[in-house]
């Protein structure tokens, strides 16, 4: 008796895994099966979540791949590698400009503004400027994207309203007063002379500063219905004067070329008006003082 509960004080717990067993206890077939079906069961979830996880990250990686490159491709749109197409916004030309000179200072301009490329960073003023300095020629410029196709280069020329030499080169004016050389329209019918017989008038800078002043005043005054400008003098002994013909009058119109030019032109505009409302017809006018008129 005493031997037997001696034996049941050192039965002992074991434990297997999640189940325990008492010594000398039998092990139940149904319970073995259990068991292992809890450890399939187990396994295949944490297999389908592995495989939930790798499919996730590839849907990712899949996904990034796809937007990088969607935006390659969009960058690549709109990237200007190279031009493929020159064209001008001015319709009545007389004569092809030369397209390989312009894309040649095109290329030189975006390759030191490597950014420029991209057409959402591109500078039409920046491209202007940089040509105008180059080819003073050309009014404004800008670069059209075309995607995988090439850049169109778009160029709008100067049209010259008066043309003037001196040392024997010919330069021409436009509407804002900017000089140039090369003209690719028909030649002005407006010439400047130069019959003051000094030296000095037809220096370098004496004419650029002349001529900017006459291509404004050109403008105003044929803008202002009293006629077309058709000719524009320095008279012989004239210091720091012109002497203005229009079309639609015989008399010339003498102005001071240190004037500001729209006021200069208003007062040539209004002196003629006044005449041709009073019926005077003089040998001259002059318009040389600031809002007043003379005539003989």
């Amino acid at each position: 008796m005493a031997k037997n509960r001696a034996v049941t004080r050192r039965r002992a717990v074991v434990f297997d895994g999640e189940k325990n067993f008492a010594r000398s206890r039998t092990i139940n077939s149904r319970d073995v099966e259990r068991d292992s079906r809890d450890r399939e069961i187990e396994l295949e979830r944490r297999q389908t979540k592995r495989l939930l996880n790798r499919r996730r990250r590839a849907r990712m990686i899949l996904l990034c791949i796809v937007v990088g490159l969607a935006l390659v491709a969009a960058l690549a749109s709109q990237y200007t590698a190279s031009i493929s197409k020159v064209s001008y916004t001015n319709s009545e030309m007389s004569r092809q400009p030369n397209n390989e000179d312009y894309v040649a200072l095109v290329q030189e301009y975006l390759n030191s503004r490597p950014t420029e490329r991209f057409s959402f960073s591109f500078h039409a003023n920046g491209l202007t400027s940089f040509l105008g300095d180059k080819a003073s020629e050309i009014e404004s410029a800008t670069i059209m994207n075309r995607p995988f196709m090439g850049g169109e280069l778009q160029i709008k020329m100067r049209q010259p309203l008066a043309a003037w030499q001196t040392a024997g080169v010919s330069e021409y004016v436009d509407a804002s007063g900017a000089i140039f050389s090369k003209n690719f329209f028909i030649e002005p019918t407006v010439t400047l002379k130069d019959e003051s017989g000094l030296e000095n008038i037809s220096s370098d800078v004496a004419s650029r500063r002349f001529l900017n002043f006459i291509g404004q005043v050109i403008s105003h005054v044929n803008a202002g219905d009293a006629g077309q400008v058709s000719s524009v003098s320095i008279p012989l002994g004239a210091i720091r004067y012109v002497e203005f013909r229009l079309d639609t009058h015989a008399y010339p119109i003498k102005a001071q070329i240190d004037r500001e030019p729209l006021s200069q032109a208003n007062d040539i505009v209004n002196i003629v008006k006044y005449l041709d409302a009073n019926n005077i017809k003089p040998s001259y006018a002059d318009v040389r003082i600031a809002g007043k008129g003379y005539w003989r």
